[in-house]
């Protein structure tokens, strides 16, 4: 009579191996802060080509708004006059992002101006009422979609790297 055996070896090593990685998937602050990075970065780019990186190019100015841009910058009050949704800066240097635990990012704008420019809307402006068009700023696309998994891939890839699994 033959007799089979079966001898399984190198389990308790990868027994230890997924529990290793069972305790790096508890926590996701090296892919978030890295997609919160280059999501913050395509934000960025999108005031740069306004509106382009979203594929929703900003309409232009309007000729009233060319004219109070003008005004504002001969006062010192104004660095642009043509391009759109830039005065001082400061909405496109207000967009920031926080971890929020180890499984969250919130990305987001400090301006109290930056939803009205964002979803359009009506606006008061030296006693009378003004539209401001929209203008995407921001926009959870396909493409940001893809770099966010591709980040985590990535760091998925790494973590297999580092513990030697083949």
């Amino acid at each position: 009579m033959a007799t089979i055996v079966i001898k399984i070896v190198g389990d308790k090593e990868t027994i230890g191996v997924l529990s290793s990685l069972r305790n790096e998937f508890a926590d996701f602050t090296v892919p978030l802060e890295n997609s919160s990075i280059k999501y913050q970065n395509a934000i960025l780019n999108n005031f740069t080509d306004e509106g382009r990186t979203f594929r929703k190019p900003w309409p232009p100015l309007s000729p009233a708004t060319i004219e109070i841009k003008r005004s504002l910058k001969a006062q010192g009050l104004s660095k642009g006059v043509q391009k759109p949704l830039y005065r001082t800066g400061k909405l496109r240097s207000s967009f920031n992002w926080n971890l929020k635990g180890k499984n969250t990012s919130i990305l987001f704008n400090e301006t109290d101006y930056a939803r009205v420019h964002q979803e359009g809307g009506t606006v008061f402006f030296k006693g009378r009422s003004r539209k401001v068009p929209k203008r995407t700023l921001a926009e959870v696309d396909d493409k940001r979609k893809q770099s966010v998994g591709m980040t985590f891939e990535r760091w998925i890839h790494d973590l297999i790297r580092k513990y030697k699994i083949n």
